[in-house]
């Protein structure tokens, strides 16, 4: 007997009723996994590409550890470990700023700017391309209910801030 259910085997309804709100969850985790087939540990890992992402295009002002943390929602440890890393693999060019030594400006070089032209989270916009646009708006409506839900910082999991399609 299988452990798993695809939805091409049966309609989310059923799923629901079979499985709860828990499958649902473990659902999008799993589709979230595969938009990062790589994992060895030489591989960019999601927080990684995620960085890349902010540094591309946030301005010169906010391409700091501390705006990575900010964006990521980390404390700066994992933000700067990310960063470090980054520098390590030739993607970020950290220098210290004119103004205040103690601040690091990070910049995309060359190859990091490249490398972004293959980011694996184009898979998933190509999927969601594909979706008819009443879809795409009630997909939309989704996400931005879950992060609303899942932001920390409240009693309802939402500190203030938003995130929409149009940040």
């Amino acid at each position: 007997m299988r452990a798993s259910v695809s939805l091409a085997e049966v309609g989310a309804g059923v799923l629901i009723e079979r499985r709860g709100h828990m499958a649902l969850a473990i659902l999008l985790e799993q589709a979230v996994r595969l938009i990062y087939p790589e994992r060895s540990p030489q591989a960019m890992h999601p927080g990684q590409w995620a960085a890349l992402r902010y540094l591309a295009r946030t301005n010169r002002e906010a391409a700091t550890v501390a705006g990575l943390a900010r964006y990521l929602g980390v404390t700066l440890a994992p933000a700067s470990r990310a960063a470090a890393a980054l520098v390590r693999k030739g993607y970020v060019r950290g220098e210290p700023d004119e103004r205040d030594r103690r601040v690091v400006r990070l910049t995309l070089t060359a190859d990091g700017l490249a490398l972004l032209d293959g980011d694996p989270i184009g898979r998933l916009a190509d999927a969601v391309s594909q979706l008819p646009d009443d879809r795409q708006r009630e997909l939309a409506a989704i996400l931005e209910h879950l992060f609303a839900r899942l932001s920390p910082g409240s009693d309802e999991g939402h500190d203030g801030s938003s995130f929409t399609l149009d940040d």
